[in-house]
């Protein structure tokens, strides 16, 4: 024990600080026997132990309850450890296994709904090969942006010697900007010559300010001396680059008109 112990510590803390695969000092492998004794029992076992056969705690005649076998005994457990064994997957490598990059969709990030986001990601192994890589939507096509509130996106990466992990990230979905026009006010109809003023807002639910673009900008006159049809638009841009254009179609009429019946203009 006294000799197993640290020789135990040391190959975990060389897998927590390798920066292989999975593996990195700000993420700490946890309970490891349930992933030795699946290593041990793999295809790739030979690389990250050395079955140990030719001795046990028997006595000299060879009789007892702790002889040695192949795999796991009482007397050697699983064998000793392999670090590296060179050209194949040691036991670091293979405690670490792959792991997976997620840019897009970042986690905890916020996008608009509609909004065309590409799914990014990518896996690498400390293993020899390259990792199979699968995401929730292949890695290029438009993330699920089509409804409101939380998300998630996970990419699945397994390594040459069946080694799978998987990283998931969150995200969130918000509403699209947008437009309030006040005045004009939509189906409106104001006198020719009429004193107005462009009045209009945005919101939007991203970080910051939106831009607000009209028309005309917001407490400039608007144009009332023409009759007939008009409109005034409103694009609020929110910090995504995502538009929503809000349009007030309105009327301006000929001003009333007074007519003297009697007396007549003129009349004697």
């Amino acid at each position: 024990t006294s000799a197993a112990a640290p020789l135990w510590a040391g190959l975990t803390a060389l897998a927590d600080a390798s920066g292989m695969g999975g593996c990195s000092a700000g993420s700490p492998l946890g309970f490891l026997n349930p992933a030795l004794y699946a290593i041990a029992a793999s295809t790739t076992g030979a690389h990250a132990f050395n079955d140990v056969l030719s001795v046990g705690n028997n006595n000299p005649s060879g009789s007892g309850d702790y002889p040695t076998t192949a795999g796991y005994d009482m007397a050697t457990g699983l064998g000793t450890p392999i670090a590296t064994d060179g050209a194949s997957p040691g036991l670091v490598a293979q405690l670490c296994g792959p792991s997976e990059t997620i840019t897009a969709p970042a986690a905890g990030a916020t996008y608009t709904q509609t909004q065309s986001v590409p799914a990014a990601y990518s896996c690498v192994s400390p293993t020899p090969g390259t990792p199979t890589c699968g995401g929730s939507l292949p890695s290029g096509s438009p993330i699920d942006t089509a409804t409101t509130g939380q998300h998630s996106f996970t990419v699945t990466a397994t390594d040459s010697i069946g080694t799978t992990t998987q990283r998931t990230v969150v995200y969130t979905v918000v509403p699209p900007p947008a437009a309030t026009i006040t005045v004009p006010a939509n189906g409106g109809a104001y006198t020719e010559g009429q004193a107005l003023s462009a009045t209009y807002g945005c919101t939007a639910s991203t970080s910051g300010a939106p831009s607000c673009a009209g028309t005309l900008p917001s407490g400039s006159p608007l144009d009332t001396a023409t009759p007939g049809a008009h409109s005034f638009s409103v694009t609020a841009t929110d910090a995504n680059g995502v538009a929503t254009t809000a349009t007030a179609s309105y009327a301006i009429v000929a001003p009333p008109r007074v007519t003297i019946t009697l007396p007549i203009n003129g009349a004697t």
